[in-house]
C-alpha cells in the first residue's frame, strides 16, 4: 500500500536544514541508498577511543553475588569485538555486551555530556557512523566534547518496546556506572546534556528514557521508529503507539528535542504500519509545539543503512545545537 509523506513535507537535497527548529521534510539518495558511502573521518582529526565491557543483563542479575565484569582492552573505533544483538545477550554467556566511547582530549575528572545508543554491536552501521560523526563534530566544535555508551540488547522487544521506565532504570543503575568505571570518566546527570539514539524498536527505548526516566535524556534521534503495537500492557494497551495516540497529546510538553526518520518502503505488518505511525508521531509533536525534525526518505526500507550514513552528521549536530554548558 502506498503511503505518502505528510502534506507539508519540504523536499531537501540530502538532509533537513540545521536552522529549522520544527518541520517535516523528505529526501532521496543521489543514486540508490546502497551507494551512500560511510562518513569519512579525514586524516588529522583526533579519534576518540572505544572500550568494550560486559554488564549484568538485568537488575536482578546485577543483584546476585558475582565478580566484577571483565573489561576488554582498548580498541580503535570500529574494531571492538562484536557483541551479541539478540536473545543470548552479548559476549561471555549471561552478560550484556557494551562499549564506551571516550572523546579525544578528555581530561580525567571532567563531567561529560553523552549519548546512549541501542542495538549496540561493534560493526553495526549506527554505532560506526555515530562514532565517526562525534569525532568530526567534536573536532569542529559543532557539538560539545561528549561520550557515548553503546548497549547490546538481551531480550530485545520486551526491553525496548515496553512503554515504561524500567529499562532506563537498569541503564542508569547498572550500565552507566560500569561505563564510567571502564572509561575512567564521569557522565553528567543534567537531562539537557544527555541524549539517546535508537533504530526500529530502539527508538521507543530511547524515547522512554526521555519520557519516563529521571534524570531524563532530552535529546533523541530515531531511525524507522517502532511507534507500533509490539509490546502491549495494561498501562499501554496499544504499546508504543500510545505515545502519539495519548501520551504526547495529553501530557504537558516536556523539554524533549527529537530528530526522526522513516522510509517510504518501511515496515507494514500485523503490529502496524511504520510509515503511518511515524507520520502520526510527527503530527503529535507538531501539535504540542515540540522541537522536532521528521525526515521521510523516499525509497528507503526499514533502518536503511544509506540513510544513516547520509544523515547522521546533521542529525547529531541538529539535536545538540541548542546545548549550552552550565
Amino acid at each position: 500500500m502506498r503511503i505518502e509523506p505528510l502534506a507539508d513535507a519540504v523536499e531537501v537535497e540530502l538532509t533537513p536544514p540545521l536552522d529549522k527548529e520544527q518541520g517535516n521534510f523528505k529526501n532521496k539518495p543521489k543514486t540508490v541508498w546502497r551507494d551512500v558511502k560511510d562518513i569519512e573521518v579525514k586524516e588529522g582529526i583526533p579519534r576518540g577511543k572505544v572500550i568494550a565491557f560486559n554488564a549484568p543483563p538485568t537488575l536482578a542479575a546485577a543483584a546476585a553475588p558475582a565478580a566484577d565484569p571483565a573489561t576488554a582492552p582498548t580498541v580503535a573505533p570500529g574494531d571492538a569485538p562484536a557483541g551479541g544483538r539478540g536473545g543470548r545477550g552479548g559476549r561471555g554467556g549471561g552478560s550484556r555486551a557494551c562499549w564506551v566511547y571516550i572523546p579525544a582530549g578528555y581530561k580525567e575528572g571532567d563531567v561529560l555530556p553523552f549519548m546512549v545508543d541501542h542495538d549496540g554491536r561493534a560493526d553495526a552501521v549506527v554505532q560506526v557512523q555515530l562514532i565517526a560523526a562525534m569525532d568530526i563534530l567534536i573536532a569542529e566544535k559543532k557539538i560539545p566534547m561528549m561520550a557515548a555508551v553503546f548497549i547490546a540488547p538481551v531480550s530485545r522487544s520486551p526491553e525496548y518496546d515496553t512503554v515504561s521506565g524500567v529499562y532506563a532504570d537498569y541503564l542508569e543503575k547498572i550500565v552507566l556506572p560500569l561505563a564510567e568505571k571502564t572509561g575512567n570518566l564521569k557522565l553528567t546527570k543534567d537531562p539537557d546534556a544527555r541524549g539517546a539514539i535508537g533504530q526500529s524498536s530502539g527508538s521507543p527505548a530511547a524515547f522512554g528514557m526521555a519520557w519516563f526516566h529521571t534524570p531524563a535524556f532530552n535529546r533523541i534521534i530515531s531511525y524507522s521508529g517502532s511507534w507500533t503495537q509490539l509490546q502491549k500492557s495494561a498501562t499501554a494497551p496499544k504499546g508504543a503507539q500510545e505515545y502519539q495516540d495519548s501520551l504526547i497529546p495529553n501530557t504537558e510538553k516536556k523539554p524533549i528535542r527529537i530528530w526522526m526518520e522513516v522510509g517510504s518502503d518501511d515496515l507494514n505488518n500485523q503490529f502496524g504500519d511504520w510509515r503511518i505511525q511515524n507520520n502520526a508521531f510527527a503530527n503529535a509533536l507538531k501539535a504540542k509545539g515540540y522541537s522536532y525534525q521528521f525526515l521521510w526518505s523516499e525509497g528507503a526500507m526499514h533502518v536503511e543503512a544509506g540513510v544513516e550514513k547520509q544523515t547522521m552528521l546533521e542529525a547529531v549536530e541538529w539535536v545538540w545545537k541548542t546545548y549550552k554548558a552550565k
